[in-house]
């Protein structure tokens, strides 16, 4: 059974795996890639990102934030994504 995944239809964290790649919620029979290749967030080049103080943000994937971009994190980020769970504080 994959573990780390949330059904994007139902929220559950149960899944079957079909094959290498492709995996099924046990709650509600979605079926999900586990690996798509591409960011779940991206932040484009001439974006300006500002993460307040008391902000809580968290993602499910990953993250692109593209040359030119101005991001400025003062609060907490929680990147979760497919190899490994990273934190700022």
């Amino acid at each position: 059974m994959p573990e780390g995944f949330i059904c994007k239809q139902c929220g559950s964290t149960s899944f079957e795996d079909i094959n290498t790649n492709r995996i099924k919620c046990s709650h509600c029979g979605s079926m999900s890639n586990k690996y798509s290749g591409d960011p779940a967030v991206v932040i484009g080049k001439c974006a300006n990102i500002i993460i307040g103080k008391t902000a809580n943000v968290e993602i499910q994937g990953d993250l692109e934030i593209q040359e030119g971009a101005n991001v400025d994190i003062q609060g907490q980020v929680v990147i979760n994504d497919r190899k490994k769970t990273m934190i700022k504080k």
